[in-house]
């Protein structure tokens, strides 16, 4: 009888510890967690205002409000933070946020420029390169290098954090650019910021994964085509969940996303449902949590 209790007990244990959910916190933060275990892709709660936009004002991260997103989301201990690239509207408040979470910061050499040039914190960093997996609990995630979109025919801030960097708005350089497998237990996730599929950069490393359970891609430039013909097609995934819609233009909403003017967000989610009526597709709210494998 007690054996039986203590392999009941052992189950339920490995099934609490096999339920992944997800917390979207503003353009492209994502917070991915089991019961032991949290994650989190992407710190771009600081906002720029007009004289960063001007390059007259230092730009860092603004610690009284990473500190008040800690609280609002009960982020009080993360255990890694990884980001997609080095544009500020993704990397801002990652140093800042593993400081004050005692998370680990994964880092490209661009980013280890970013957290080293603040003299009052110092986060545990550490290395992250493309193809290699870093285990996280029970998450496994791989870092994988693609190409970042242009925007409008045009490279955004092309090239590398200088050595020297030292809080320039205009140094937020897009170095390396990352898209995450992220396995578990439970299933399999992807994080791809790009919308544009990158399936050569992907297959180099891990040509053996042909569908994904949960696609979670950035939509910030609402290109249909590139959307339906990329990941959504090549791994059909069971669920699509956008991000960067969140206007970064304006300043951090504790309470709710404020969608740029040109997204088209509701229509573009309907048109997936339209196109990929095998793939369920949820909005997510502001810090709502979406239970994503069971």
């Amino acid at each position: 009888m007690k054996l039986l209790l203590a392999i009941t007990i052992i189950l339920f244990s490995l099934s609490l510890s096999a339920r992944v959910n997800l917390r979207v916190l503003g353009v492209a933060s994502i917070l991915i967690e089991d019961e032991n275990t949290k994650v989190l892709f992407d710190a771009p709660f600081t906002r720029p205002g007009l004289f960063h936009w001007l390059g007259i004002q230092k730009f860092k991260s603004n610690r009284g409000l990473v500190e008040s997103v800690i609280k609002n989301h009960k982020l009080k201990k993360l255990d890694g933070v990884f980001i997609s690239h080095s544009h500020f509207d993704h990397s801002v408040d990652a140093p800042m946020m593993a400081h004050l979470t005692g998370a680990t910061l994964f880092a490209d050499s661009n980013l280890k420029r970013m957290a080293s040039a603040y003299k009052d914190i110092n986060p545990k960093v550490t290395n992250a390169k493309n193809g290699e997996m870093i285990q996280v609990g029970h998450f496994k995630i791989t870092p994988i290098e693609i190409q970042h979109e242009k925007i409008l025919g045009i490279e955004f801030l092309p090239g590398n954090v200088p050595n020297n960097f030292d809080f320039d708005f205009y140094d937020y350089r897009v170095g390396n650019t990352w898209m995450y497998l992220v396995e578990h237990p439970a299933g399999i996730i992807m994080i791809a910021e790009a919308e544009q599929a990158h399936l050569k950069d992907f297959q180099a490393f891990r040509a053996d994964i042909k569908k994904v359970d949960v696609l979670i891609q950035g939509i910030s430039r609402n290109n249909k085509k590139e959307l339906l013909d990329g990941y959504l097609t090549i791994f059909s995934p069971k669920t699509f969940i956008p991000t960067h819609f969140d206007n970064f233009f304006i300043s951090y909403d504790h309470l709710e996303f404020h969608h740029y003017p040109w997204s088209r967000f509701y229509r573009t989610m309907d048109w997936i449902k339209i196109k990929a009526p095998s793939t369920k597709v949820i909005m997510p709210r502001l810090g709502q949590v979406i239970p994503i494998l069971k």
